[in-house]
């Protein structure tokens, strides 16, 4: 998971004092009082620096999350429009058993004409393939299958821009909301992936 900061920055136009009659004066300094106007000597400088505090996430911070690797937790039950790859070695010569098939309403796949449908909808991948391969074995004899899940059905990405809430958390959708403010990165990077593991 990758999270950046997304930095706003706002410019002000300060007008020159450039006319007739307009002088810039030095204020005067009394010994031992601080002059207005002019820096303290703690004031960082070219040659005086300073190193910054780790920044911590704050209201309304926008930050940049994209989760790169989203599978659900196991055991995963097959449902209608989950996409399972499918290759078969063992089939018929004229109707081969290769690539991607959604799950269609009712929850089967179909196989081909030469094999007809498996249902799968309700499963886990283990079992889809146990029937696929009892399915096959009607067909041909001693099948060898191997089924793996390609796509899941109305999954949700987590990608791009998330705005800090005046709540201190980010919203992931249907994954629900993070509490991130007063955190570093690092810690929010880490708290949304703890977050996510109940789900993933």
């Amino acid at each position: 998971m990758m999270i950046c900061r997304t930095v706003l920055a706002v410019l002000f136009a300060v007008p020159l004092l450039a006319g007739a009659g307009c002088k810039l004066t030095q204020p005067r300094c009394q010994p031992d009082i601080p002059c207005p106007g002019i820096p303290p000597e703690t004031m960082p400088r070219e040659l005086s620096k300073v190193v910054l505090p780790t920044y911590t996430v704050e209201p309304p911070d926008i930050l940049v999350i994209e989760a790169i690797h989203i599978v659900p937790r196991s055991p995963y039950l097959l449902r209608t429009s989950d996409v399972l790859n499918v290759s078969v070695i063992g089939t018929l010569p004229d109707a081969p058993i290769a690539g991607n098939f959604p799950i269609q309403p009712g929850g089967i796949i179909n196989l081909g004409v030469a094999y007809g449908a498996a249902k799968v909808s309700g499963l886990t991948i283990e079992q889809a393939q146990a029937e696929i391969t009892r399915i096959l074995s009607m067909h041909v004899r001693e099948p060898v299958v191997n089924v793996s899940l390609t796509e899941i059905a109305g999954r949700q990405q987590i990608a791009g821009q998330h705005l800090v809430g005046p709540d201190g958390t980010v919203t992931l959708g249907s994954y629900g909301s993070v509490p991130v403010v007063g955190l570093t990165l690092a810690q929010a990077k880490q708290s949304i992936e703890s977050h996510l593991q109940q789900f993933l």
